[in-house]
């Protein structure tokens, strides 16, 4: 949205100067006497007070009209202004289709966030035919007026030969121009094409520039990759608290593949203290995701009674539900194959089949795994080992757990 504007018409000069000294009441008055006389920075002023609630209750249907008004004279903030309404459903009914039509009236008049947001449209099909070289073209002209999310967008294009010729070198100067304003995920792409040598020369140290700055201003992608570059001492010194702290940051915002990684560090004792009862919650959370990787280890932990009671039945279930959950997890789905293998050994059949039918029902979400591993928790007892049947093979002496990559 757009700051208050002004025009030749003095009642809108006079309540712009009453707007910057906070007197909106006053500011309202003036802009609604030019208003009435057809002026359209006051018609669209009074659509912002409303949208804002500035000197009047909030109002996005009232604040929709005005910017129509003033829209439907070819005003273009109004014009972008009520494409948002549109979009958003704010005070209208959400029509994508109506969006895009101010979004265009306003990017032909060069109004470079419309412009990006046309591309949008484009790009994902809202209110238009999906159609991704216009969408390219529509970014372009916005980039090219500093745009940073036109910038990022139409560098995205560029890296992966998206409704135009793949250049890695313009992605890298498009994705270079958005983050050198501060934009987060261009700054995380473009620490990626240091990483990959594409479009710039590999540079793990300029890599991990770019991923801290992303990494500062909450972008997931980029604390985990932040995060395993200390790990591993990619690009910076190995440092496991470091990791441990990117690492934490990442997991507190949701995603199952930060919480997994932090549950190794507090379970191998990585920058931190070893903490099996936080490595256990951090596994649980993940797991909870339908991260494979954290219901394998997970099942180790109750397989072995690591920090916990053991109990090889929800193990065994756990197993299981790793191998429904991802099975493009090579290294993960063979840890998980043999730790249920292992784990059958110790089981009778009917815990096998209830374990196998406990964990397609998880998969399939007729239960939470909140609710399984409770379940199991409550009612089932340590099953002692039985003799393991002659045919197969003797287990490994322990479940393995997959390694944290360093």
């Amino acid at each position: 949205m757009l700051i208050i504007s002004v025009s030749v018409n003095a009642g809108v000069s006079e309540g712009l100067v009453a707007y910057k000294a906070h007197n909106f009441a006053l500011a309202l008055k003036e802009f609604a006497a030019a208003a009435d006389t057809g002026d359209a920075a006051a018609q669209y002023n009074i659509g912002l007070m409303l949208e804002r609630g500035e000197g009047v209750a909030q109002n996005y249907p009232d604040a929709a009209v005005w910017y129509g008004r003033s829209a439907e004279q070819g005003y273009v903030a109004a014009q972008f202004n009520l494409g948002v309404l549109y979009q958003r459903g704010l005070g209208v009914n959400a029509d994508p289709a109506q969006a895009t039509v101010w979004y265009a009236k306003a990017a032909d008049q060069g109004f470079a966030d419309a412009q990006y947001n046309l591309g949008v449209a484009y790009d994902q099909g809202l209110g238009v035919n999906q159609d991704v070289a216009q969408a390219a073209q529509w970014y372009r002209r916005a980039a090219n007026q500093g745009n940073a999310n036109a910038q990022n967008n139409l560098g995205s294009l560029y890296e992966n030969g998206i409704g135009i010729d793949r250049d890695f070198v313009q992605a890298a100067a498009l994705y270079r121009a958005a983050a050198e304003q501060g934009h987060s995920l261009a700054q995380t792409n473009l620490g990626q094409m240091y990483t990959r040598g594409n479009g710039v020369d590999h540079d793990d140290n300029q890599a991990v520039f770019w991923f801290a700055k992303a990494a500062a201003q909450g972008d997931i992608n980029a604390q985990l990759l932040l995060a395993a570059d200390y790990a591993r001492g990619i690009g910076v010194p190995q440092d496991f608290k470091a990791a441990l702290l990117w690492y934490g940051k990442a997991a507190q915002q949701g995603p199952a593949a930060a919480q997994q990684k932090l549950g190794d560090l507090y379970r191998l004792g990585l920058g931190t203290s070893k903490d099996l009862k936080t490595a256990t919650s951090w596994y649980r959370r993940a797991a909870e995701q339908g991260d494979a990787e954290a219901l394998n280890n997970l099942g180790s932990i109750y397989d072995q009674g690591i920090g916990v009671t053991r109990n090889r039945a929800l193990g065994f279930m756990l197993f299981s539900l790793a191998l429904k959950s991802n099975p493009g997890a090579s290294a993960t789905i063979q840890t998980a194959t043999d730790n249920r293998r292992s784990s059958m050994l110790q089981l009778s059949d009917r815990e096998i089949d209830a374990g196998e039918a406990q964990a397609e029902a998880v998969h399939k979400g007729k239960q939470t795994l909140a609710q399984a591993i409770d379940s199991y928790v409550k009612t089932t007892v340590v099953v002692p080992a039985k003799t393991a049947k002659p045919a197969k093979p003797a287990p490994p002496a322990e479940p393995l757990i997959h390694r944290i990559q360093t």
